[in-house]
């Protein structure tokens, strides 16, 4: 984290995800989950801007066991 605000500068504050009260070892976590929650309601999950996608997009599939 040190790194990557020197990096940053003064342009970007940097600051742990525990400032908005989500422990670092469950964001990744709750990524996926955003994800699956728009895939079910048929949202896009993507940003072209940010991903170089020609457009909006509802990604995943659904494989029951």
């Amino acid at each position: 984290m040190r790194r990557l605000a020197v990096l940053a500068g003064r342009r970007v504050q940097v600051a742990s995800t525990t400032a908005l009260g989500v422990a670092p070892d469950h964001v990744e976590a709750l990524a996926f989950a955003w994800l699956a929650r728009a895939f079910c309601e048929r949202r896009p999950g993507n940003l072209p801007a940010v991903t170089g996608a020609a457009g909006r997009a509802c990604s995943g599939r659904c494989i029951l066991a």
